[in-house]
């Protein structure tokens, strides 16, 4: 990059153009202009722009993904030793070893070419929020979706909080409960104890406790044993996790009795500040929702845990490819009343959407194609919510037979609503040629393919 391009950057506030078009890769990648003038400034280092290819401080491609996880740690709050009554100080001190680490979790991802760096939280007023979450607990809480905890756990978390005070009891909730069997259930159970962390399972669904599993918890019970699991004398529990994962419904289910309710929010960053609420037994700490750094191996994984946006993504069949192969293709079938055939030459991602596209009367202007752009989100949307149900099992569990455990009471609509002239009979949801648009939708389908 030279000079006077770095000083149009500079003067546009623009973000750094990607390393497929430039060549060139900055230490905070993808990062404002901003973060990088804040960074010189605090850190006192020098930013330089340098080929991708250079010898890096990591080997490429020298471990696997799992071993990535130890380098990603969550920023810790410094000391302050030598300067007690020095706010000034202090606060700079936070923001230049704050920028250090974000610099850090970069160079791990610029290492790694078969690794990506899953989005997270780049505010530090975010991060000092859950310091004093942290220093504030007697009993830490991670909330994390049932369907895949190890995702939305941090355990770097749980050793921070040690650090800070060795006393600090922590557990797992793991919400959506209701999407697991009891067999399921049992399993995760079973690990987080081999790990020497409490679990409860806890859902947020209108469904009446008694058809639910043994396992689950009732607000009162839950509110029962956080009271048992709190040190003599402590009176503070704060609740951690990511937005989506069900924490602020979680809240407003154990203070029902009470007036003040917790802010629901899908959008990480909403909640700016600590919000602490009354309970008979306890003080309640809702730290805002964080999304911690962690690493993935594609774009449409992070799409499925529902990190990045379905409404946004652009590329739509690799992601509906790799649910495709995770889920049984007869579920797709009995949630859309369709019927799945696929062709050949045709992949099992767009012969999918395709049968869902043609069966709901969804075509291009362009050509009559089936839109399998739009039928994408839509699918992909049911998969995040559960409607379409896939569950990690924990490590050293089989994945299949794990996912071969249905839930009986997971319902699927008995007739879906279909457009007029359309069926789920065929491969593509058309019965005959009666619809004009119907069939030259397949028509020219099947002639794109061909080129």
């Amino acid at each position: 990059m030279t000079k006077s391009s770095l000083g149009r950057s500079l003067e546009k506030k623009h973000t750094p153009k990607r390393v497929s078009k430039t060549g060139f890769v900055s230490v905070l990648e993808e990062s404002q202009i901003d973060d990088l003038v804040k960074y010189c400034a605090a850190t006192e280092d020098t930013i330089v722009f340098r080929d991708r290819n250079e010898a890096s401080s990591f080997e490429r491609n020298s471990f696997k993904p799992n071993d990535a996880s130890v380098f990603v740690t969550l920023p810790r709050k410094p000391s302050w030793k030598g300067l007690e009554g020095n706010s000034e100080e202090y606060q700079k001190l936070e923001e230049k070893e704050f920028y250090r680490w974000r610099a850090q979790l970069a160079r791990l991802e610029e290492s790694n070419s078969h690794l990506i760096m899953t989005p997270f939280e780049r505010s530090l007023d975010i991060w000092r929020e859950l310091w004093k979450a942290v220093e504030k607990a007697n009993v830490l809480v991670q909330i994390l979706d049932a369907r895949n905890p190890l995702f939305f756990y941090s355990p770097d978390l749980f050793k921070y909080s040690t650090e800070t005070k060795p006393s600090t009891r922590h557990l797992v909730i793991l919400n959506k409960a209701d999407l697991l069997t009891d067999t399921q259930q049992n399993a995760w159970e079973e690990y987080f104890k081999s790990v020497g962390i409490s679990v409860l399972f806890f859902t947020n669904a209108d469904t009446e406790m008694t058809s639910l599993g043994s396992r689950i918890c009732s607000p009162a019970s839950m509110i029962e044993k956080l009271k048992n699991l709190m040190p003599e004398g402590s009176e503070v529990v704060s609740f951690v996790g990511y937005p989506n994962v069900g924490k602020s419904s979680t809240l407003n289910s154990l203070l029902n009795r009470h007036n003040a309710k917790a802010a629901v929010s899908a959008t990480p960053g909403k909640t700016k500040h600590i919000q602490t609420f009354e309970t008979e037994s306890f003080t309640i700490c809702d730290c805002p929702g964080l999304v911690f750094p962690n690493m993935a191996m594609s774009k449409a994984e992070l799409l499925l845990n529902g990190v990045l946006s379905i409404d946004n993504m652009r590329e739509y069949l690799e992601p509906v490819e790799l649910m495709a192969n995770r889920i049984q293709i007869s579920s797709v079938e009995k949630l859309y009343n369709i019927k799945i055939q696929v062709q050949r030459g045709i992949s099992l991602a767009e012969s999918i959407l395709a049968a869902y596209a043609l069966s709901r009367g969804m075509f291009t202007s362009n050509f009559g194609n089936p839109d399998m752009s739009r039928a994408a989100r839509i699918i992909l949307k049911d998969y995040v919510s559960g409607s379409l149900l896939y569950c990690y099992p924990p490590p050293g569990k089989s994945d299949q037979e794990f996912n071969n455990l249905v839930k009986e009471n997971h319902s699927y609509p008995e007739e879906a609503i279909v457009m007029p002239g359309h069926v789920a009979s065929t491969g593509y949801g058309i019965k005959d040629s009666k619809t004009q648009q119907s069939s030259s939708g397949k028509k020219h389908f099947k002639m794109n393919k061909r080129r």
